[in-house]
């Protein structure tokens, strides 16, 4: 692999083709743009312009950083249980239950407050 780089970069050199570098750069518009919001920050800030530093800043060509192998993540399947389809008889079921239990606290309150313990207000168990 590396033998087959050297080749081809060794052909391109004795042609003529220069190797572009691999990161986009700036148009003279966005450099423009980010020279002017540069400027208004410093005099926001009270800072006074130097021209050299900006200069500088931006001539420096910076090192690639190199790109780690990707991580592989063993991503589990995950299985969907079919939706609970409720059966019209068991919520029949369910209706009735909730009723009977009703039924009894109004039973158990009408036992507690008629006759002599309604009279005496306290509750007998």
């Amino acid at each position: 692999m590396n033998n087959e780089k050297k080749i081809v970069e060794k052909y391109n050199r004795s042609i003529g083709v220069k190797k572009e570098p691999s990161y986009p750069g700036a148009t003279p518009q966005q450099f423009g743009k980010l020279a002017e919001r540069l400027e208004r920050n410093r005099q926001q800030q009270g800072k006074t312009t130097r021209v050299d530093e900006f200069k500088k800043g931006f001539n420096k060509v910076k090192k690639l950083i190199k790109q780690s192998t990707p991580i592989k993540i063993d991503i589990p399947t995950v299985t969907i249980p079919d939706p609970i389809i409720k059966d019209p008889q068991q919520e029949l079921r369910t209706h009735r239950f909730n009723k009977m239990v009703e039924d009894l606290q109004r039973e158990k309150l009408r036992e507690q407050s008629s006759g002599l313990a309604g009279l005496i207000r306290k509750k007998f168990i």
